[in-house]
């Protein structure tokens, strides 16, 4: 941008963040209206599950502190089921959060065929993830940024890849 229109690297880079910012605030309720919390800034040699244990996120699912809705019947099943997210083993096993039977071996054919759904729905995840990276190359990079501009980067590189795929 700097080469075409002739102005300096940081003034283009200005020019960026604060379209950038203005974009985020007139769409995030309609382009991100359940992207409520993210963590970003850990090293990509840190464990998933010390990330997960040391953010904000998991402080406020185990107070009880997000907006998640109450359990509800599923397929006009009699019983109720609470939202959950999906981790591998090496996370806590949670009312909202869903983790394999570690037990090889030993586990029951009911244990297994959970363990495969689980892996099922973690496979969708991290494919999902894939197709990120191979669309948009620089998210499998390591960036380095300074960590009060790692966040809204990380914003405008979200609003971004949404509104180029809502378009698609």
């Amino acid at each position: 941008m700097h080469f075409s229109h002739r102005v300096g690297r940081s003034t283009a880079r200005q020019i960026l963040n604060e379209t950038c910012e203005a974009i985020i605030d007139a769409l995030k309720d309609i382009v991100f209206p359940s992207f409520t919390k993210e963590s970003v800034g850990a090293t990509g040699s840190s464990s998933d599950s010390s990330v997960f244990r040391d953010c904000s996120f998991a402080n406020m699912l185990a107070e009880n502190r997000l907006d998640i809705p109450p359990p509800a019947n599923i397929n006009r099943s009699h019983y109720a089921f609470p939202f959950t997210l999906i981790a591998d083993a090496a996370f806590p096993l949670r009312t909202n959060i869903m983790t394999p039977y570690s037990r090889r071996g030993e586990l029951t054919s009911e244990e297994s065929h959970y363990n495969k759904e689980i892996s099922r729905g973690r496979i969708i995840v991290e494919n999902g993830f894939g197709v990120l990276t191979a669309r948009w190359r620089i998210l499998g990079k390591s960036v380095k940024y300074k960590q009060n501009h790692l966040r809204r980067s990380f914003l405008h590189a979200l609003l971004c890849i949404t509104l180029l795929s809502l378009n698609e």
